[in-house]
């Protein structure tokens, strides 16, 4: 009998039940000299262990720990070593500061770039999003800290997370949005954090056929699955249909509510001990200490930003010499914007701005703000003064923390007006302009891309954000980030103006075509394609085929840097697709080689009717490329598969999956509730006497305005600190729906509860 065994058969039936549940927001539960608490929290881009271990919706401040790229910038890199050194050291950090898992990696796919938490995601490419994944995975477990790979899945907005309803055809569902989950799982994972949303109809939370057919047999997967903070709907028919461990523990009368199932058999002693055994085997890991080197971290942060940024354009302006007297514009050179807001926010031990990087240099500048981090233009006009006797120009931009943030998408993809105005300006006095960009993912470029002759892409750096931007523009490192989504405006996209939907039901009717596919399919030519990254060094390419592999041959005659190529298939009707990509040095006055395979896999797709992945019969482009839109190395293959290659559908009729309200359920919002007697008293209930106008905050106003018109009731037990029990949801619910005896069982449990733990 194993140690799993041997502890299930000690702990009582309460005992289990309340091992599936947190014993605080950040806390795992215990049983006495058994089972010690461990700590779980926030971590992909740093460890964001809380000070207050509250059942509070709102972000408190946290201990000190360090910020890294965030994981859109990271992917930028194309460099899977990288992000095993990055999951390393950050596993690292956690172990120091007593976290046994880390949340994170998120593997989302950005299915538009206003999705307010891109920046927590790698890619639009599921290639991308797996592979780096893993390889962060697999660095987060060497150090011995769980990492736990989220949000599965499909959640691919913010808006109505909690309770919309992703509606996808099966090829897309597997080619697409579960693709990087296949990859990532390899990494064993110690967690996979069960999203908010549903999907074709099911909440994630208790979606048997994802929880159990897919994560259990198909990927065969050990770990647990762990809830996002509030995702469950029903307790019972989450731990029966697969969930292991609810977060966070806010309200304990869910352990009662189960107990109360277990007693009138709505669920087994073997459902519970099924879903417990999985979480058991981490509860009862050791968490060994290992030496984590803050010195080393920095330089690690370091060279990570530097490997990340991408320089977008350059005609002749980077890097910057010492005779050049430079002029640098904007707020964000003193105030570095270093990560995204929401859960990730990092509460930095370290920030180095460009301010005090470029202090320790011999380059002669001048800083004045011009605009602030906020928006908003301040001392332009002394800027445009100066601007007139300087030989270049630097413009530090970028956007906002509170335009970036889990909780609510952005409502464009503009910089703020100010900053452009700011930039157009400048140009007008100064005809060598610079920019860095400090934002988390894509902004649109066109309304300034031809005012300016450079744009440095340095994204969310983390704690040594300015010494890399100093770095990169001083010629000290060659840039060699290519980009892992494409840059557009607005109008580029497939969905438009009209992301994030307001439709409950969600559906992807695009399928298969986001992010590069759809504007190479659709002949839209982005500001900055997939792939797309100077660099100081001239390479020069030659191709040697060899039966099914391919070797190329890269020459640099200039600055030692290193270079990316990817290798796409596009089928007969020009849909296209990554299948592998390679990063290699070449130094100075030197040659080195990338090899590349055309493997069976990179021409299966997914057969609906048989349910699998299978080979396909067709013809298909191999292309090797520096980006998507230069492509270097073209080859012609026919393909013998076991069926007809059939090609993507595109704005799909989705029917099925769909879900409609049903009357008021744990699930309906306070909106939805309006017409129905006894709403009052249960507004007044949760609401009470806030004044939401009274907070400023921008994402923490808009998670108190989302209690009433997008969180679902059920939210005020999981989440929110309203001393408001399950039992007592149900008994309006029940009140609600007109069922007074129901009502009046759920509010006497209710009191019987409050008077026990009294006593």
């Amino acid at each position: 009998m194993g140690k799993i065994e041997e502890t299930l058969n000690k702990l009582n039936i309460e005992d289990k039940i309340r091992l599936t549940y947190g014993s605080s927001y950040w806390k795992s539960s215990s049983v006495d000299n058994l089972i010690h608490k461990k700590i779980i929290t926030d971590g992909p881009h740093g460890i964001r262990l809380q000070e207050h271990d509250l059942g509070k919706m709102l972000i408190y401040e946290s201990y000190k720990s360090y910020a890294y790229p965030s994981l859109s910038l990271l992917a930028n890199s194309f460099d899977p070593h990288l992000l095993k050194e990055v999951g390393y050291m950050i596993g690292l950090e956690a172990n120091s500061m007593g976290v046994s898992m880390v949340l994170g990696p998120g593997v989302n796919i950005k299915r538009h770039p206003r999705n307010g938490r891109a920046f927590e995601y790698f890619s639009e490419d599921p290639l991308v999003s797996g592979r780096l994944a893993y390889e962060y995975i697999r660095g987060v477990e060497k150090a011995g800290v769980g990492a736990c790979v989220k949000h599965f899945f499909a959640n691919s907005q913010e808006k109505n997370r909690l309770i919309s309803n992703s509606v996808i055809d099966q090829r897309t569902l597997h080619e697409l949005y579960l693709s990087p989950f296949d990859i990532a799982l390899k990494a064993k994972p110690s967690a996979v954090m069960a999203s908010y949303n549903r999907v074709n109809g099911k909440f994630m939370a208790e979606n048997k056929l994802y929880l159990n057919t897919y994560l259990r047999h198909e990927q065969k997967f050990k770990g647990f699955v762990i809830s996002d903070w509030g995702a469950v709907s029903n307790p019972i028919n989450s731990l029966k249909m697969g969930l292991n461990l609810e977060m966070p523990g806010s309200d304990f009368s869910r352990n009662a509510f189960i107990y109360d199932a277990y007693l009138n058999n709505e669920i087994s002693e073997r459902d519970i001990n099924k879903a417990l055994k999985p979480v058991l085997k981490f509860l009862l890991k050791e968490n060994k200490k290992k030496k984590f080197d803050a010195i080393k971290c920095e330089k690690l942060i370091l060279k990570a930003a530097e490997e990340s940024a991408v320089l977008l354009k350059n005609n002749n302006f980077l890097p910057i010499k010492k005779k050049d007297k430079v002029l640098i514009v904007g707020g964000f050179f003193n105030n570095p914007r270093y990560g995204g807001s929401g859960s990730s926010k990092v509460n930095p031990i370290k920030i180095v701005n460009g301010n005090e990087a470029f202090k320790k240099s011999k380059f002669f500048y001048e800083f004045v703000e011009g605009f602030d981090t906020y928006g908003h233009i301040t001392d332009l006009s002394k800027a445009l003064e100066k601007a007139k006797a300087f030989d270049k120009v630097l413009v530090f931009t970028g956007l906002p923390v509170d335009k970036e943030s889990e909780g609510v998408d952005r409502n464009t993809l503009n910089l703020p007006n100010d900053y452009v105005l700011a930039i157009k300006e400048l140009a007008k006095v100064n005809s060598n302009i610079g920019v860095i960009l400090e934002c988390g993912c894509v902004t649109n470029v066109k309304d300034y891309i031809n005012k300016v002759d450079a744009i440095l892409y340095a994204g969310l750096a983390g704690s040594m954000s300015g010494v890399a931007i100093f770095n990169i523009i001083s010629g000290k490192v060659s840039p060699c980030g290519k980009l892992a989504e494409s840059y557009v405006s607005e109008e580029d996209t497939y969905l438009g103006s009209s992301y994030p939907s307001k439709d409950l039901n969600i559906k992807y009717t695009e399928g298969l075509y986001v992010g590069y596919p759809y504007y190479y399919i659709n002949n839209i030519t982005p500001s900055f394609s997939f792939g797309h990254g100077l660099t100081y060094a001239k390479f020069s390419y030659n191709a040697i085929e060899n039966n099914k592999k391919i070797l190329i041959d890269i020459t640099n005659k200039s600055t030692s840097s290193k270079e990316i190529l990817f290798l796409f298939v596009r089928d007969s009707r020009n849909y296209i697709r990554l299948k592998d990509f390679a990063k290699v040095m070449v130094k100075r006055n030197s040659s080195n080689k990338i090899e590349f395979e055309i493997k069976d896999e990179y021409f299966k797709f997914y057969d609906e009717e048989s349910k699998r992945f299978v080979l396909g019969s067709g013809k298909f482009d191999v292309l090797i490329g520096t980006s998507i839109d230069n492509i270097i190395y073209k080859k012609s293959v026919s393909i013998k598969g076991e069926k007809k290659y059939l090609h993507p559908e595109f704005d799909l009729q989705l029917t099925r999956g769909l879900f409609r309200n049903s009357g008021p359920s744990q699930n309906s919002t306070l909106h939805d509730l309006e017409k129905y007697p006894h709403f009052d008293e249960l507004k007044e209930r949760l609401l009470g006497d806030e004044d939401n106008g009274s907070v400023t905050d921008p994402f923490l106003r808009a998670q108190i305005l989302g209690t009433y018109s997008e969180n679902p009731v059920r939210f005020n037990t999981l989440y929110v600190d309203k001393n408001f029990s399950i039992y007592e949801m149900y008994g309006y619910i029940s009140l609600l729906k007109g069922d007074n005896e129901k009502a009046k069982y759920f509010f006497e449990r209710k009191n019987n509860l409050l008077n026990k733990d009294k006593k």
